[in-house]
């Protein structure tokens, strides 16, 4: 008997045809969609011949099924099973059947979608029950089943159980989460819905208000087709401001009325639903802003926004009336979301009736929110964080009444010139500070000691502009390592002397010796100078006053050498004398006493010597014979051996004045000399010396040769050395000057206090500035790429009670967090380079210039934001009481927060994201 040989059966395919059945398309199907394997789980893709033993299992299967025709759906299910089995003993295969397997719903699950039930019906409180809302929930069903798909099984599993919450799972491939934009952006560029200009009409800039505010509305709508979360716009009624000149209040209040109107009958977001967007208002100008050029119609300029401060009162009075109103029924209008931003400089009795507006609107309605900027911790004016400052000893570089100095920064006054610069462009200048902060302070203080010595002394949390990597990044003081580069300036800006007229006051006192009415700027009279600095010393007596000059037995050359030039520049008749252990030469002038002592205030005795502020406009071949004298008085060439046994050179000068060491620091970049600086301490008391010197045998022969070691103006020193030290008193620091960074007197670059916070915008953008003026088109963009939120009531219900096992189960959490973040930016790369965020990358022409802009989005300033969600249960499980009931229970909050605080810089440094940790609502881990 002959055995017959079942057919196979024939195929209906995905696109409806039947064909015959051919094996060698599941070999084919298999080595092309397992590639997915090696992007997503980094594995290697099957092989041919796995494939072909796939492929042969799966026809045994089918034949014994005795069909006449089979779906390609069954045959990959088919071929999913082999899948499973063979995963049982090979990982590998669990992750080809991950990317192998199909996604989709059930008919009856598509059904229950169809009539409001079943999936997600009740999930997300800003959907509508709409034909639209269906087919959204089917799209959403299938997306989260692929994505979770293709992550790593563990972290799927995470999310599955409820330890961590993935937000909108449905977009995670293929959108960022939220951004807030610049609308100066649209203001400049005009409107471009999809990105292109391709399939929408494209708008140029608004010219009129109403267009303004249509335009404003239509970016958040097209930004839905973008984003997954929220937008909005920050400083929405200052930039609106300059639209709305001219118009009378009845028309700014219909302006105000259409835009909520417009934001909530735009039914067409995301499955039908309102656009999701929040605004962020102020009732008035912040100062940040009232010296920036407006963006409006197409132009910078050149009005300025502080211009349009009662534009910006009535627009926030029309605005919280009309949401005080609220729609033709009397109901709130749910979108957007107000956020007034309680500024110090806003927050008045000058605007006393607009905060009662506002507030009138909260207690009719609850809906605005209060982003409280004035407490010390939010950064903003004079609530920046006194965390952020200098001891009051720390010198700073000033120029005061028109001559160049080092102060304490506690002396520091309002109308002082401070030396400030800009990362970006290191433009360095003088200017004033808008306010000077004062704080008590109670923490730790880092001293940064760099090579050379040079150092600078600031609280923990001070911002530091440093290189690390090759990348100018801007770190708290307590986060600078070893070998950070620090910059440093040598050259700054100003204005030279030839000659210095003495005071009337000084040559009209009855003398012996009448001092000439001017004195040159020359050679001599610099280095005599430097000669007194080292060496001089001067007292007030009955009759006068005496100037003197103490050598060594040693020095008598030089000794004479001093007197001819006391006698050449100021006309006095000098006297050598010589005693048992020293040579003094020495002068009888009560005019040279005051010109000295009052009006130059070089000092008197050693503890008081100061380099005289005039010293830093002299030219160039002056400060040099200056810098000359002050050596060959109190320096000395040091010549050693090191352990190998070569030779060691060291220049040294040791003073007693840490202002005039500091000084002559700052004094030497000026001719390309950067001089190092040390503070050492000796004797039975402890005493203090501060020492200039040269190590480098090159820098000693240039600086007796007057030729430069360094021709830049700006250089970079590495960190060798950080101590932290307890502190308790006052600190300073100046807020809001221009390029934000300044220098103390030994050259040191760094941060101030700056009166404006952006969360999203780094303190040490060293483009903030350009961002802040729109310089070619830059501007401020603020965003999150996802938000992961952890399940801390589950985490505390693992930890059994035990504190360090919560905070180990955290950290784990975070960890998977930053996973997430992981792939979520393998798509993120993905959805980029083939163009499928348009909107968000879109580069229209500039209309001055017809050169393309930046995109809207810069993604480099977004971050990945890690939530947490039930602090209160977390503490009520692990400790028995809820917030309110304990201290206990609100000490294991604090720390739990403080201990996250701190992991988060370690990710940071490990995955190279920028890390928020937030609070998030509850959603789907709830």
């Amino acid at each position: 008997m002959v055995d017959v040989v079942k057919p196979l059966p024939m195929v209906r395919s995905s696109s409806g045809h039947f064909i015959p059945w051919n094996r060698q398309n599941i070999v084919n199907s298999l080595l092309k969609e397992t590639k997915l394997a090696t992007m997503f789980f980094g594995v290697r893709p099957m092989t041919e011949e796995e494939a072909e033993s796939i492929a042969l299992e799966v026809e045994a299967k089918i034949k014994s099924m005795d069909l006449k025709f089979i779906s390609g759906p069954l045959i990959r299910e088919i071929v999913n099973t082999v899948l499973l089995e063979k995963g049982s003993f090979n990982p590998l295969y669990r992750i080809y059947r991950n990317v192998y397997t199909r996604v989709g719903t059930p008919v009856y699950d598509a059904y229950e979608i169809d009539v409001g039930k079943g999936f997600e019906a009740k999930e997300n409180a800003n959907l509508q029950p709409n034909a639209e809302t269906s087919h959204k929930k089917k799209a959403d069903k299938t997306s989260k089943e692929e994505y979770l798909l293709l992550m790593p099984i563990e972290l799927a599993d995470a999310h599955l159980k409820g330890e961590i919450h993935i937000h909108d799972l449905e977009y995670f491939g293929t959108r960022p989460f939220c951004q807030d934009w610049d609308l100066r952006y649209f203001f400049y560029y005009g409107f471009m819905p999809d990105g292109m200009g391709i399939k929408t009409s494209v708008a140029r800039a608004a010219q009129r208000a109403e267009v303004a505010v249509l335009h404003s509305v239509k970016v958040l709508a097209a930004a839905q087709t973008n984003f997954s979360g929220g937008e909005g716009f920050y400083n929405y009624l200052v930039f609106l401001a300059p639209y709305v000149r001219g118009l009378n209040y009845d028309n700014v209040k219909q302006l105000m009325q259409m835009m909520f109107y417009e934001l909530t009958q735009i039914y067409v977001a995301r499955g039908g639903q309102p656009v999701f967007s929040n605004i962020q208002i102020t009732p008035g100008v912040p100062k940040l802003w009232e010296d920036v050029p407006i963006v409006a119609r197409g132009r910078i300029g050149p009005d300025k926004y502080g211009d349009y401060e009662d534009e910006v009162r009535i627009l926030y009075r029309a605005l919280n009336e009309v949401a005080l109103q609220g729609d033709y029924w009397g109901k709130p209008f749910n979108f957007p979301k107000l956020e007034n931003g309680i500024v110090p400089e806003l927050f008045n009795n000058e605007y006393d009736e607009e905060w009662l507006l506002a507030h009138k609107v909260v207690a009719k309605f609850g809906s605005p929110y209060f982003d409280n900027m004035i407490p010390e911790y939010r950064g903003y004016g004079k609530g920046v964080s006194c965390y952020q400052c200098l001891p009051g000893d720390e010198l700073v570089v000033v120029r005061r009444n028109g001559s160049i100095t080092a102060l304490e920064v506690r002396e520091v006054k309002t109308e002082d010139e401070i030396l400030s610069c800009s990362m970006n462009s290191f433009n360095v200048e003088f200017s004033s500070p808008k306010s000077m902060l004062i704080k008590p302070y109670n923490g730790y203080m880092y001293t940064l000691q760099l090579e050379g010595g040079r150092r600078i002394r600031v609280t923990e949390d001070h911002p530091i502009p440093v290189l690390r990597n090759g990348k100018q990044i801007t770190v708290p003081a307590c986060e600078v390592r070893l070998g950070d580069g620090v910059f440093i300036v040598l050259k700054f800006p100003r204005n030279t002397v030839n000659e210095i007229n003495v005071d009337e006051s000084i040559l009209s006192s009855k003398a012996r010796y009448k001092l000439p009415g001017n004195i040159a700027v020359n050679r001599g009279f610099a280095e005599l100078l430097g000669l007194y600095l080292a060496k001089g010393d001067a007292k007030k007596v009955p009759r006068g006053g005496i100037v003197r000059f103490s050598f060594g037995k040693h020095e008598g050359e030089l000794a004479g050498y001093v007197k001819k030039l006391l006698e050449d520049i100021f006309h006095v008749k000098a006297h050598i004398c010589e005693f048992k252990t020293a040579i003094v030469v020495q002068a009888g002038s009560i005019q040279l006493y005051r010109f000295l002592v009052e009006q130059l205030k070089v000092g008197r005795t050693s503890s008081e010597k100061d380099v005289p502020t005039i010293v830093f406009q002299f030219p160039n071949d002056a400060i040099w014979a200056f810098l000359k004298g002050v050596f060959k008085g109190d320096g000395g060439l040091f010549i050693g051996k090191n352990q190998r046994g070569y030779k060691t050179y060291s220049l040294q000068l040791r003073l007693s004045s840490k202002k005039a060491c500091q000084k002559i620091v700052l004094l030497s970049g000026f001719v390309g000399l950067p001089l190092n600086y040390y503070e050492h301490r000796y004797g039975m008391n402890n005493k203090k010396i501060y020492v200039c010197r040269l190590t480098s045998r090159r820098a000693i022969e240039c600086f007796m040769r007057e030729e430069p070691v360094v021709k830049d103006s700006r250089i970079t020193l590495k960190v060798k050395k950080i101590d932290r030290e307890k502190f308790n008193g006052i600190v300073y620091d100046p807020v809001e000057i221009k390029g934000n960074h300044f220098v103390n007197a030994l050259g040191v670059i760094t941060h101030n206090c700056c009166a404006y916070n952006f969360v999203d915008t780094p303190d040490g953008d060293p483009e903030f500035e350009e961002k802040l003026y729109f310089v070619d088109g830059k501007h401020f963009s603020m965003g999150s790429w996802q938000v992961v939120t952890i399940n801390l009531p589950r985490a505390a219900y693992k930890s059994k009670g035990e504190d360090d096992r919560l905070y180990e189960e955290v950290e784990r959490l975070m960890d998977a967090c930053v996973d997430v973040f992981k792939t979520k930016n393998q798509w993120m790369t993905l959805m980029i380079e083939n163009n499928r965020i348009p909107f968000a990358t879109q580069r229209p022409k500039d209309p001055v210039t017809g050169n393309r802009g930046p995109p809207p989005v810069n993604f480099e300033e977004l971050v990945w934001t890690i939530g947490i969600v039930g602090v209160n249960e977390m503490v009520q499980y692990h400790t028995g009481y809820q917030l309110h009931e304990s201290d206990e229970a609100v000490k294991v909050a604090v720390r739990l927060i403080l201990e996250m605080k701190k992991y988060i810089k370690e990710l940071e440094e490990k995955s190279g994201f920028k890390l928020a940790l937030a609070r998030t609502p509850a959603e789907s881990c709830a």
